[in-house]
């Protein structure tokens, strides 16, 4: 996977690095610095999938301060298999509570069932989902040196 993205942030190259260090220990993410780099394992979410990005920061001295070019070197998904599971539950629930006004007469006991499954799958999975992308990572960067900047020293 090649990947790039890129942040501006108005502190020499050392705060930067610094402020990669921060971002990697609020995102609970492994991290070393070493000779104006950075390399960290990102972890990661999308819907139903979570893993670890490993990524590879350099930090570039520019007019108005540091540019932080994030570098996807290899990223490991796999899928959440007991929210799936529970999805896979709440169709069928969802099934029985779609088909019930057509065979009442067979369904009126799975009625009620079929809907509190349905329920669940939204209260348990899908409400509960995520995104965590490396671009938020860059993001958290930001957002950390605006709020370093934004307060007196």
């Amino acid at each position: 996977m090649a990947d790039e993205s890129s942040v501006e942030v108005d502190r020499p190259v050392e705060q930067a690095l610094s402020l990669v260090e921060r971002a990697a220990e609020e995102w609970g993410a492994e991290h070393r610095l070493e000779a104006g780099r950075a390399h960290v394992a990102l972890p990661v979410r999308a819907g139903l999938r979570q893993g670890v990005v490993e990524a590879e920061i350099s930090a570039e001295k520019t007019a108005s301060g540091t540019r932080l070019t994030l570098h996807e070197i290899r990223s490991h998904w796999q899928i959440q298999i007991s929210a799936v599971i529970v999805l896979l539950v709440s169709a069928a629930g969802g099934i029985v509570a779609f088909l019930w006004p057509f065979f009442p007469a067979d369904l009126v006991p799975l009625a009620p069932f079929g809907a509190v499954l349905a329920l669940s799958g939204w209260f348990l999975v899908i409400s509960r989902l995520r995104t965590s992308r490396s671009t938020d990572f860059l993001r958290t960067i930001e957002l950390l040196a605006q709020k370093g900047s934004s307060s007196p020293e």
